[in-house]
């Protein structure tokens, strides 16, 4: 799902990748919290499934449906999605947000990670790292890999350490530790 949170008076569209969901719009319908979100399109996925890092070899088509989030209270809600082939409930999967704040940054961010003890965000843009400082509300001066990106490069993951003093990043050649 994503993303899985939205503001309490509703209006977020809200995307559901997955299968069994089918081509009709009409048949599918969702709920968060017990209230009908909007369905606005089922869309069959498979293509770009690989790109998502999606495994495409399921038997069944790769779907994505795509609604618009119905109001809710500020929490955590299940989330039920009835399609022909049956019914799902993702309990707490969804939460309401009192408010939000939003922080534009162009890119293609594949993977986050949170740093609790620095209070940054580190989001993948293709062959370099954006950092996102909670404290300051800004982004800051993005990571590079050593070196620099490889050619033909791309970000393939991001994870922080066990005991929380350094940055890994997998790109497709190798991977590579980033001290922050």
């Amino acid at each position: 799902m994503l993303p899985n949170a939205g503001v309490n008076t509703g209006g977020d569209t809200v995307q559901i990748i997955g299968y069994g969901f089918g081509s009709d719009p009409g048949s599918v319908a969702m709920t968060i919290a017990g209230a009908a979100a909007i369905t606005q399109a089922v869309d069959n996925i498979s293509a770009i499934g690989p790109a998502l890092g999606l495994d495409t070899t399921y038997r069944f088509p790769l779907e994505r449906i795509t609604v618009q989030a119905p109001p809710g209270t500020p929490g955590w809600s299940d989330l039920t999605v009835k399609a022909p082939s049956g019914t799902v409930t993702a309990a707490r999967s969804f939460q309401y947000l009192a408010g939000e704040l939003s922080y534009s940054k162009s890119g293609f961010f594949r993977f986050l990670v949170y740093d609790q003890s620095r209070q940054r965000v580190y989001l993948t843009n293709i062959d370099h790292v954006e950092v996102f400082d909670l404290q300051l509300g800004a982004f800051i001066a993005p990571l590079e890999p050593p070196g620099g990106p490889a050619p033909n490069a791309g970000l393939r993951g991001l994870s922080m350490t066990p005991d929380g003093s350094q940055l890994l990043v997998a790109d497709f050649w190798c991977a590579k530790c980033l001290r922050s």
